[in-house]
């Protein structure tokens, strides 16, 4: 797939078109898409003609449209060199230096090209990163905003996340030489399973196609955070590892795991009042906001889950002081191992904020070694 789409010439997508026998020719509304010209003095002392645009103008005119919501076509669009978009009422244009359309000529103001590869076209084989199979910081950033603008495309079959994800993998894995599994790349396994469901959704099928740990493995839009200044992570990875139908990494998942060495503390719910629920340790009580990972999850009072703290990071509140908040995975048990070991399935997250609390409810549980599925 990658090779075929990156040594096009050029695509043609029919971006506004519901369904392929549709034409890619569309009658216009001209008055739907120039921006508003007004008379304004804000960017100097006389006043002077100014356009006005909704600043998602380009996606409103490709995104949005009925093709780009297709899974599989994240990656064509991607990894083609020059695409043409017949639209709605315009043709648009997009390669990896530049976009143009038909009201704006010479580009949209303030767009950043989606197909702006800059981050991974600039490493050569003799680099330190490529060497060491190591992604750089501006590299794993570049995957980090694909893979959240992927996970809001939707799959006929979701079975088929990660192989409709995979020609974009190769690309990055042909050039970092670094090492996928279920979707993250070894050298970040702990900045990239720092991820968060805002709009979570029920699964689609019961079909396995990732470990819980990995964003692949849940349906709908994803937030993916990366590092921020300060970040301290409070687990330790001591392995990962992914089984695969064939030698491919990027062929179909059958099993995965990792190990960490981190807090594992048990919580008994109290009360739950979604977003909110209270849980009970054996330090004290405390309330948050949970966010579970599917809506399919039920955290039922009296039951019991397993939270990690996973990283200490830092946020401005409003009066601009710096305020400390720990990230939290909570767990649930899997299946028992053939060692009779308890293994465990990321259910979801949560946050604490302020140093007394993480004092108390994070950082005092013993270090242990646990197992992830």
């Amino acid at each position: 797939m990658h090779l075929v789409y990156s040594n096009s010439t050029c695509n043609i997508a029919a971006s506004d078109s519901a369904n392929p026998e549709e034409s890619l020719f569309h009658t216009k509304d001209l008055d739907l898409i120039p921006p508003g010209l007004i008379e304004s003095s804000l960017f100097s002392t006389e006043p002077r003609p100014c356009y006005v645009f909704d600043v998602s103008y380009w996606d409103r005119q490709i995104v949005n449209g009925p093709l780009h919501n297709r899974g599989w076509v994240f990656q064509e669009r991607f990894l083609a060199p020059r695409v043409l978009y017949f639209g709605k009422n315009q043709l648009l244009w997009e390669c990896r230096i530049q976009h143009r359309c038909e009201v704006f000529p010479n580009g949209i103001p303030t767009h950043w090209s989606d197909k702006a590869m800059d981050a991974l076209l600039e490493i050569s084989p003799t680099d330190d990163a490529a060497k060491s199979g190591r992604l750089p910081m501006n590299t794993f950033n570049l995957w980090r905003n694909l893979v959240e603008k992927y996970s809001r495309c939707d799959l006929t079959y979701p079975s088929d996340k990660l192989l409709a994800i995979a020609g974009v993998a190769k690309l990055f894995q042909g050039v970092t030489n670094d090492k996928y599994v279920a979707g993250i790349w070894s050298s970040h396994v702990l900045t990239m399973m720092d991820w968060r469901v805002y709009d979570p959704r029920p699964r689609q099928s019961s079909e396995y196609r990732a470990p819980s740990w990995s964003w692949a493995s849940v349906d709908g839009p994803v937030r993916m955070h990366g590092p921020s200044f300060g970040d301290e992570s409070l687990v330790v990875l001591l392995n990962a590892e992914v089984t695969t139908k064939l030698p491919d990494e990027m062929s179909t998942v059958l099993d995965g795991f990792i190990m960490l060495k981190g807090r594992l503390i048990e919580a008994v719910i109290q009360h739950v009042n979604p977003p909110f629920a209270t849980f009970l340790t054996e330090f004290s009580h405390f309330s948050v906001q949970i966010h579970p990972d599917t809506s399919d999850i039920e955290l039922a009072e009296n039951g019991s889950i397993k939270y990690v703290p996973f990283k200490l990071s830092f946020r401005y509140d409003e009066n601009r002081e710096r305020e400390p908040y720990v990230v939290c995975l909570i767990l649930e048990e899997a299946d028992r191992a053939p060692d009779d070991q308890i293994q465990y399935r990321r259910i979801g997250g949560f946050n604490f904020y302020g140093q007394d609390k993480i004092d108390s409810f994070c950082l005092k549980a013993e270090m242990q070694t646990f197992k992830v599925l």
